[in-house]
């Protein structure tokens, strides 16, 4: 499977319904790393890891699109995922990805790793 083929997958409305039903950032983390496609994007990242600087740049891309303020971004999980697989592979790109994600205010999840990453929020 192809980088781009995981983040149409990961973007999709049914990977995002799998996580936003859970509460609590523990449970998200935990279904992140049980969860076919964030594995499959770890295992291709670290297979190429050339390509892991492609999912920074998606990151860029999803946080410049056209959102409605004041509701959750529709990416807001996709960017989630995204910084989950790059703490996993590249602790440099996720700082990088999280100092980003830290300046919308409309992201919830992805703010929560952010948080974590850039060590504002407790974890356990």
């Amino acid at each position: 499977m192809t980088i781009r083929e995981l983040f149409i997958e990961i973007e999709s409305t049914p990977f995002a319904a799998q996580l936003t039903v859970l509460s609590g950032f523990r449970s998200v983390q935990r279904a992140l790393s049980e969860l076919d496609a964030p594995r499959r994007l770890i295992e291709h990242v670290n297979q190429h890891p050339v390509e892991r600087i492609h999912i920074l740049e998606r990151v860029r891309r999803l946080l410049s699109k056209e959102t409605v303020t004041d509701v959750e971004h529709p990416d807001d999980i996709a960017l989630a995922t995204y910084l989950f697989v790059l703490n996993a592979t590249d602790k440099t790109l996720a700082d990088q990805a999280a100092r980003l994600i830290l300046k919308f205010p409309d992201l919830w999840w992805a703010r929560r790793f952010a948080e974590a990453i850039e060590g504002h929020l407790e974890t356990t």
